[in-house]
């Protein structure tokens, strides 16, 4: 098991090239974590690396196209789905 620790956020690949991701919310400041595939360790703490420090990089989307919109989020910000979904509530429709 690889683990990284780069910009608050740490990283730890587990079995069938899988990873944890913890980070912190910025919303929540609750510490939290999530599983994710579609990169590897090396890659997403290369590229966290390049944003703490300022660097050159392609934007989230672009560097992860395999991960959801969710995953990615979570990776800018900590922030998972539900705790953007208690804070940003789907606007509901007029009746």
């Amino acid at each position: 098991m690889v683990k990284y620790e780069v910009d608050g956020t740490a990283i730890l690949e587990l079995k069938f090239g899988a990873l944890a991701v913890k980070k912190r919310s910025t919303i929540t400041g609750k510490l939290n974590i999530m599983t994710m595939t579609g990169t590897t360790a090396h890659d997403l703490a290369t590229w966290l690396r390049k944003r703490e420090h300022g660097e050159p990089r392609k934007l989230v989307q672009d560097e992860f196209p395999l991960l959801t919109k969710e995953e990615r989020e979570f990776i800018i910000s900590g922030i998972t789905p539900e705790e953007w979904r208690a804070t940003f509530p789907p606007e509901k429709e007029d009746e």
